[in-house]
């Protein structure tokens, strides 16, 4: 046969096979997908597999995916998803069912976690619990992340150390320092952002329920919303301000700036209601547009609608005294009128008792034994008048 040539069919010469031989090396494994080592070498790994049934690309140890620089390079547990920069690359062999999309999240976990999520940036970096969910930047980051159920977005969320657990957090720096507390809701920048060991409280707003520490089952809607302290359990903050800086618990305080230093006990309807700086005292009751905005007392009742007592109706429930326009602490009778009492659509019947007023305004009754009513005029029994 004729050397073969670019015109000429036959057989290779020595050069022809230098050019053709020994170009492409390495051997396969079943299941695994090639790629090239070397500018002249295929190669496999178990990380990267094709399986036929169902058909489906697996990458990473046993069903995991590993995308991006340094993502999932250490040691895996099975079925992690690591997604983009430095994404889980030092977790152990115990972590399985995780997701980490983004930059630096879950990368020094060397313990056991499951079912986390985790995307943004630096999130969960020291995580060793299961089943939460971290959107956002620097969230659930303390060292270690023991809890499990928390659901967390925003930035600078819960980055304690502590266990920690079904919390729900949202906004910029909610929850920020919360170590052992739980069943906590806070949503809004700064909410519930001093709380640290308390459980099943509400914060909604910003700085929403900033106060609260260690205290439990408090409710706070509005912007500092019981944000500055908070003295004790069961307390509720409706409004702007509403009980920012109580003292006390099982308060009740609705409208801006309402109760806002009050002791335990106290309900406070509307704007300013037991507000003011001075009003500091306890089981009180204040409804209306400033009502008791300066008593500092306690076991008071203001209903009206500006911080005078001038008109209203004031009590003290201490010594079961009640009124009309007549401060709390001039009341002197059960109840006492600052003014005319007027009664409307009396029925006259036989009496039995005369009413008495002494100097003092004290009403009284007088016996009428043997005395009725005859035209108008009060007569004996004997006829006379």
């Amino acid at each position: 046969l004729p050397t073969a040539s670019t015109s000429t069919k036959g057989l290779l010469s020595s050069t022809d096979w230098n050019i053709f031989n020994d170009k492409v090396g390495g051997s396969g494994v079943a299941t695994r997908v090639p790629f090239w080592s070397g500018t002249s070498t295929l190669s496999s790994t178990a990380n990267l597999l094709w399986v036929n049934a169902p058909s489906r690309l697996e990458m990473g140890p046993e069903g995991g995916v590993n995308i991006g620089t340094l993502s999932g390079t250490g040691t895996q547990g099975v079925s992690n998803v690591n997604i983009g920069y430095y994404n889980g690359p030092i977790l152990g062999p115990s972590n399985i069912r995780n997701v980490s999309i983004g930059t630096e999240n879950f990368w020094l976990n060397g313990s056991s976690a499951s079912g986390n999520v985790n995307i943004g940036k630096s999130n969960y970096i020291y995580g060793h619990g299961n089943s939460n969910i971290n959107i956002g930047e620097s969230v659930n980051r303390g060292n270690p992340s023991t809890g499990s159920g928390n659901v967390y977005l925003g930035q600078g969320i819960a980055n304690a150390a502590g266990a920690h657990y079904q919390n729900v957090g949202l906004g910029y720096f909610a929850l920020n320092v919360i170590t052992n507390g739980h069943s906590n809701v806070a949503n809004g920048s700064y909410s519930l952002n001093s709380l640290t060991t308390g459980v099943e409280n509400v914060g909604l707003g910003f700085f929403g329920g900033g106060g609260i520490t260690t205290q439990n089952s408090n409710l706070a809607l509005g912007a500092y919303a019981l944000g500055i302290s908070n003295g004790g359990n069961s307390n509720v903050g409706i409004g702007s301000y509403a009980a920012a800086n109580n003292t006390g618990y099982e308060i009740v305080a609705i409208g801006g700036s309402s109760g806002r230093y009050q002791g335990h006990r106290t309900v406070a309807i509307g704007a300013w209601a037991g507000g003011g700086v001075g009003a500091v005292g306890n089981s009180n009751i204040f409804i209306g547009w400033s009502a008791g905005n300066s008593e500092s007392g306690s076991n008071r009742l203001h209903i009206t609608n500006s911080n005078t007592t001038a008109n209203g109706i004031f009590g003290d429930f201490a010594n079961s005294r009640f009124g009309i326009n007549q401060a709390p602490s001039a009341l002197t009778r059960t109840f006492d009128i600052n003014g005319e009492l007027r009664i409307r659509d009396v029925v006259t019947t036989t009496p039995t008792k005369l009413m008495s007023i002494d100097n003092d305004g004290v009403v009284s009754s007088l016996g009428i034994s043997g005395l009725s009513i005859s035209g108008g005029n009060l007569v004996s029994s004997a006829g006379s008048t």
